[in-house]
């Protein structure tokens, strides 16, 4: 079948995720100790912070060179070559090994779990450590720390969409963000651009056309739910059933396989309708 995820959602990434529910309750967690030795706290944390920010800035780093290693694949899977790079008298540019490239994918994917988990644990832990005594201010460390944690839980977010189509997922770390900081203009908007994404309207549905791709499908109407997907290999079929709302509605793309890819030979807005259990068949 036609790869459609680039990088499949695991286990720890969910289990990930799953800490930013802290960053709900942040308001109400109270410090054990008192105010001695304030000052070599305050530089103490403020060299924790920066030690964040390297984390942080090494998960980016890393997040760029897979990219730019799916992108020579890509190239490589499509048959162009590499272009190249500085010229070299008598040298020729060798085609990228298709094998040898994935391989190197697969590590980048698994150091950027580990760096991933390391830094969701570090930046909890500070922020819990951090915690203002009740009754005063959240002190900006900790709120610099929390925008950290919250622009991480934001790209992740949209990881859950773009590799999985989990809007719903996306949607309550988003709304966990703004649970503690109702001002995340970034969050603000990712929320309002999830919601719309949610349940398929029929605007959107009208743009797939037959012989389109599932590449094509996921760009242009949006990302599938990993668990609406549906093979049906006795007839050569691979459905996606768009949700239209809760009552169980739903949109389906039908595809069947020509040459290496899947392509669309069937569109129906309505093919999933919540009064007949059975609808939604390939025909």
């Amino acid at each position: 079948m036609h790869r459609t995820l680039r990088r499949p959602i695991t286990a720890s990434l969910r289990s990930i995720l799953m800490v930013v529910g802290v960053m709900a309750v942040l308001g109400l967690m109270v410090a054990c100790s008192g105010g001695d030795g304030a000052g070599d706290q305050e530089v103490a944390q403020q060299a924790r912070l920066t030690e964040l920010r390297a984390q942080r800035d090494a998960l980016m780093n890393t997040r760029e060179e897979i990219a730019a290693l799916r992108e020579r694949l890509e190239m490589a899977e499509s048959g162009e070559m590499d272009a190249p790079g500085e010229a070299v008298e008598g040298e020729e540019t060798e085609p990228v090994d298709p094998v040898a490239l994935q391989a190197e994918i697969d590590q980048k994917d698994a150091d950027l779990t580990s760096q991933m988990e390391q830094f969701n644990a570090d930046v909890v832990a500070f922020i819990n450590d951090s915690a203002p005594v009740q009754g005063e201010p959240v002190p900006d460390v900790l709120m610099q720390a929390f925008a950290l944690k919250a622009s991480e839980d934001i790209l992740l977010a949209k990881e859950y969409i773009t590799q999985g189509g989990d809007y719903a997922r996306a949607i309550q770390i988003y709304e966990d963000i703004l649970a503690f900081d109702p001002n995340n203009a970034e969050a603000q908007e990712a929320l309002a651009w999830a919601q719309d994404m949610r349940y398929m309207n029929e605007e959107r549905f009208s743009q797939v056309e037959n012989g389109m791709t599932m590449d094509q499908i996921g760009k242009i109407v949006g990302v599938v739910n990993y668990r609406n997907r549906r093979e049906f290999p006795e007839r050569g079929v691979v459905a996606w059933y768009y949700a239209k709302n809760a009552d169980g509605e739903a949109a389906a793309v039908f595809f069947r396989k020509k040459g290496d890819d899947y392509v669309v030979y069937k569109a129906d807005f309505n093919a999933v309708t919540k009064d007949d259990p059975n609808s939604g068949e390939p025909s």
